[in-house]
């Protein structure tokens, strides 16, 4: 849904401290209005181009059928997925914030596990060399909104989520 689709971008931003120029995201619906795109020119949907103009990012949705256009994230969110799950999947939580923090926990020491073919680790890496280039996060959070389109009856109300407001 485009609800967790915003707040997980809002949530990633605010994990990294900054804002990347660019963005490459998914060609799904939560993020192109297939109805106004074709094969050339993608749209995005209103409510994903707000919250890119709010934090001053471009976002340039991948190309269909073109899997090199982000083939490193791909494989790293699976690597992540797989060794945290793996190493969480014997444990109980009995709480969504007590989950959350064993996967923060797991998280931190994936990031700091030192490359296995060159210097560093995937933290160093970001801190040198990817957090300068950030961008500022905005004084306000994103705040999302729902667009609808309503038509106006003839006692001048429209409905919207079953709530009648005047015009």
């Amino acid at each position: 849904k485009q609800k967790a689709w915003i707040t997980a971008h809002v949530h990633m931003f605010e994990f990294f401290g900054g804002v990347a120029k660019i963005l490459v995201s998914d060609n799904g619906t939560t993020a192109v209005n297939h109805q106004q795109s074709d094969w050339y020119t993608t749209s995005l949907n209103t409510t994903y181009h707000e919250m890119a103009e709010h934090y001053g990012t471009a976002i340039i949705p991948a190309r269909v059928r073109k899997p090199k256009d982000k083939p490193n994230a791909e494989g790293s969110v699976g690597n992540i997925s797989t060794w945290i799950t793996a190493a969480l999947r014997n444990e109980q939580f009995f709480s969504l914030a007590e989950l959350n923090a064993a996967i923060r926990k797991k998280l931190d020491a994936f990031n700091t596990n030192t490359f296995q073919k060159k210097e560093g680790s995937r933290r160093s890496l970001f801190l040198g060399e990817e957090l300068p280039l950030l961008a500022p996060l905005p004084a306000t959070r994103f705040e999302l909104s729902d667009w609808k389109t309503a038509t106006v009856q003839f006692n001048y109300h429209i409905a919207v989520d079953k709530m009648y407001y005047s015009v």
